[in-house]
């Protein structure tokens, strides 16, 4: 398994990590689906758990998801555009082209 990201907030409590699925390794980077688990520290709510078909997938979907109304509905909905936020800034910086090389 190859984490991608992960970080957690002192603030609300927040933290997430978003990960390669470990069945994938054999995959091309940018066919690899990616595992997000968002949760609370404290265990006040159940933890989500979220397989993409891909980092532009996964991608694609918090730029919708971060401005839409949903993304505060709820402590889970929260705790999801937190990601999602994060997520979004990690794949503009370490976008190269539509097919990354990874070493």
């Amino acid at each position: 398994m190859s984490i991608l990201l992960s970080n957690e907030c002192d603030v609300n409590g927040y933290a997430y990590i978003c990960s390669e699925h470990r069945e994938d390794n054999h995959l091309p980077v940018e066919s690899r689906r990616i595992l997000v688990h968002a949760w609370f520290k404290d265990g006040r709510v159940e933890p989500l758990k979220l397989l993409y078909n891909s980092q532009e997938s996964l991608y694609n979907q918090m730029l919708v998801f971060v401005k839409s109304p949903l993304a505060d509905f709820s402590d889970r909905h929260r705790a999801k555009a937190f990601m999602g936020r994060e997520y979004i800034k990690y794949y503009e910086k370490h976008k190269v082209s539509k097919k990354r090389i990874v070493h």
